[in-house]
């Protein structure tokens, strides 16, 4: 079904979270989405994070915590990705 801010179909959207495990995939700073989901019972969420570093010739690269994992993917019942998140993933893994 449809997802909005506020509610899926009509339900509460935590309430429709919690039918079944939901994994929640975000890419950038979200903390905020990461502290929610920790409120709701079943609910994981994942952010992919892009920093960079200095190597030790000084040269700037990015790196990426992808923070995902093949079980909790396949152990959701419920899979949310944001666009960011899909952009990132193709990114690193093209």
């Amino acid at each position: 079904g449809a997802v909005n801010a506020f509610s899926a179909d009509g339900e509460p959207l935590a309430q429709f979270l919690q039918e079944e495990k939901s994994l929640i995939i975000t890419a950038g700073d979200t903390d905020t989405i990461e502290r929610s989901c920790g409120n709701i019972p079943g609910v994981k969420a994942s952010t992919i994070r892009e920093y960079e570093v200095l190597t030790a010739d000084g040269e700037e690269k990015k790196i990426y915590d992808m923070g995902l994992n093949v079980y909790d993917i396949m152990n959701s019942g419920k899979l949310f990705i944001t666009k960011d998140a899909i952009a990132k993933i193709e990114e690193v893994l093209a």
